[in-house]
């Protein structure tokens, strides 16, 4: 008797799924997936040029090279998968000294999503008042196993997470300023 309803409800759904409003499709027809990209349905900003700009970091640091792939660290400490990444290269004395990572995200909630995971890995926080939605500050602390200073800030500005590392310094106040401005230079490309 089971095997009959079965039977029958798979018939039933084969048939249904060949329908359509102009007519009758081949069951081949009509199973295929349609395939719509995060990009066809949602339109994200080009972030190149509004990442670094000039006099936004501290003196002795310049803009880097530019990427839109998604780091392995990221990948390590369990970050969502962004929709659209931008990152850029912090350059101190022609070697890397840091880099900014935006995270933009379709779906709500991914961007906080993103912050939890990215501040779970860090180690010395403290909340962060005056940049996106909600900010963590990092520094060294003297229990780290880190030979230099650093400074690190993670923000949320509407639907995109932010991840801001900066090598060779401990001037926060240069570095949260940068951030302000970086927040303030976003929200009206990733707030809708």
């Amino acid at each position: 008797m089971k095997k009959q309803i079965f039977s029958s409800l798979l018939a039933v759904f084969l048939v249904s799924s060949c329908i359509s409003s102009q007519g009758i499709k081949s069951p081949d027809e009509a199973i295929q997936p349609t395939q719509v990209s995060a990009e066809e349905t949602v339109q994200f900003p080009d972030l190149e040029g509004v990442l670094i700009q000039e006099n936004d970091l501290p003196a002795g640091y310049s803009a880097g090279s530019t990427s839109h792939k998604f780091s392995t660290y990221y990948e390590k400490i369990l970050v969502p998968d962004a929709d659209y990444v931008m990152r850029q290269q912090i350059q101190r004395d022609s070697v890397s000294g840091g880099q900014v990572t935006v995270f933009d995200y379709a779906l709500a909630g991914m961007a906080t999503f993103a912050f939890n995971s990215i501040t779970a890995d860090m180690k010395n926080v403290r909340d962060l008042e005056g940049v996106g939605e909600k900010a963590m500050l990092e520094i060294p602390s003297d229990d780290q196993s880190v030979s230099q200073d650093y400074v690190g800030i993670v923000f949320v500005q509407c639907h995109a997470a932010v991840h801001i590392s900066v090598l060779g310094t401990n001037d926060e106040q240069a570095v949260i300023a940068y951030a302000e401005r970086l927040a303030q230079r976003l929200e009206p490309l990733v707030c809708e």
